[in-house]
């Protein structure tokens, strides 16, 4: 499970970099909104590592 949530990271954070990319170079607005999600998501999923290795080391 938390190979799967480490992969969706890096990819959240690769979504976060292109969107970075595009913005800078294109100089949208929504470019910024899309960014602006997947670091929330990419926030969003660390929580949830952190959390679940917490109750892991607790139960283990």
């Amino acid at each position: 499970m938390f190979a799967f949530l480490r992969i969706l990271f890096v990819l959240f954070v690769v979504g976060w970099g292109f969107c970075l990319w595009q913005e800078k170079r294109t100089g949208e607005p929504r470019w910024r909104t899309a960014r602006s999600w997947l670091w929330r998501a990419a926030m969003a999923v660390v929580v949830v590592i952190v959390v679940g290795l917490f109750v892991q080391r607790l139960a283990g």
